[in-house]
């Protein structure tokens, strides 16, 4: 557990403007961060806190607090994610799938392949909107439900070193490190 500076951390997947936002109004607000970001040890990649990572970048921070981890003891796992019905987008994402299930307005659709969690982001750069993810994918009225493969290791490594990110929320680290919490002021970080 330490201080780390912002410069020398890697983000692997992008953070939610309106979650930054959120994020960014609570520690201006009472001027602590709460939570330290989880980072691998050896490469600095962020495992989880994208959006406090950006919030802190966007505050104008130097340093942030980190825990750091040995990946190897770390559990991935991805998130289904649930998107706004929408009959265009609908029609593509079919095309990516392995396999799915319509029912009137509703969908779950199977993605085949790692390369899909960068077709997802297209899509939402063309206006598939994400209202949630969820742990476990089920038909939900309205809905497109989009259960892309479980990402790897590698997968994180790779979108971390070459800077082509991950859409927001598409990995889960788990481990019992998320649990700490470290307040620390943010005069310090600064």
């Amino acid at each position: 557990m330490g201080l780390e500076r912002l410069s020398l951390l890697r983000p692997h997947e992008e953070a939610l403007p309106y979650h930054v936002k959120e994020v960014m109004e609570s520690i201006s607000k009472s001027k602590v961060v709460m939570k330290p970001l989880l980072v691998e040890a050896k490469t600095n990649i962020i495992l989880d806190g994208m959006h406090r990572y950006e919030a802190l970048r966007l505050i104008g921070a130097e340093l942030a607090p980190v825990v750091k981890v040995d990946y190897s003891k770390v559990e991935l796992v991805g998130w289904a994610r649930v998107y706004e019905y929408r009959e265009d987008m609908l029609s593509v994402l079919l095309q990516l799938s392995k396999s799915y299930r319509v029912k009137g307005r509703s969908a779950v659709v199977f993605l085949a392949d790692e390369s899909s969690y960068y077709d997802i982001k297209k899509l939402e750069e063309e206006g598939l909107r994400l209202i949630k993810v969820v742990t476990r994918p089920a038909m939900i009225d309205g809905s497109i439900v989009v259960v892309p493969p479980l990402p790897t290791k590698d997968l994180v490594k790779s979108a971390a070193e070459t800077g082509n990110l991950l859409p927001a929320r598409s990995t889960r680290h788990i481990t019992i490190a998320k649990r700490i919490y470290l307040p620390t002021p943010l005069k310090e970080l600064l």
